[in-house]
């Protein structure tokens, strides 16, 4: 990097930390109508030292829709995984960011809440979704296995679907509201399917372990 390159990305980088508009360095508003606070939700993918940055379908699509939010509080409380809403004021430099004057943790690693959930170190760990479908399946004439269909959305909003084999003594309707477990042991073909052994019920949940009962939804 040669010095007058140097010297414009210091200054952009200082103005960006500050908010402080220099000759020729302009840093505009995202949204330039007014000193209306912005609201973005969305899921931590990095934790750095007075900033968190949120994957958000809305911004920042042309580098993997992730916006940088510059937290007021130096104090990071945040984990890869959680999902957050952040309320501040959006601003554009060469990408959208945040300056926020809140930011919430919408959920947390043993949420019940639809959708896909994730680890502390950003892998997929288990989905919370609605049985939509029951069905038999003959895999000969003495061999009749009982499914569930689970639909859940994913990030973006789709609807996917796992099949879950059950026993007959089970007592699965649609309707009900289940968590299905060890998602990397069955999210590899077009055709997501597992057994009972990872399947329960949210509201029997809800009862046996109550540091569980934390419902939202973004």
């Amino acid at each position: 990097m040669n010095m007058k390159k140097f010297v414009l990305a210091s200054t952009l980088g200082f103005a960006v930390l500050t908010g402080t508009n220099f000759p020729g360095v302009e840093i505009s508003k995202a949204s330039a109508a007014s000193m209306n606070l912005d609201t973005i939700e969305g899921r931590v993918v990095e934790v750095v030292e007075g900033a968190i940055y949120i994957e958000s379908k809305e911004y920042n699509g042309s580098i993997d829709n992730v916006v940088q939010i510059i937290l007021e509080n130096p104090k990071n409380i945040f984990q890869v995984g959680d999902q957050v809403k952040a309320t501040g004021t959006l601003w554009r430099n060469m990408s959208i960011f945040m300056r926020a004057h809140s930011v919430e943790k919408m959920n947390d690693n043993n949420s019940l809440t639809s959708g896909i959930h994730y680890d502390q170190q950003g892998t997929p760990k288990y989905v919370v979704g609605t049985i939509t479908k029951q069905y038999k399946f003959s895999y000969d004439t003495n061999n009749v296995q009982d499914f569930v269909v689970v639909t859940y959305p994913n990030k973006e909003g789709n609807a996917l679907t796992v099949h879950v084999a059950v026993s007959s003594k089970t007592k699965y309707i649609v309707g009900d509201t289940v968590r299905v477990n060890n998602i990397l042991e069955w999210f590899r073909t077009d055709h997501f399917e597992t057994d009972e052994i990872n399947i329960e019920k949210v509201n029997e949940m809800k009862t046996t372990n109550g540091q569980e009962d934390r419902w939202i939804w973004s």
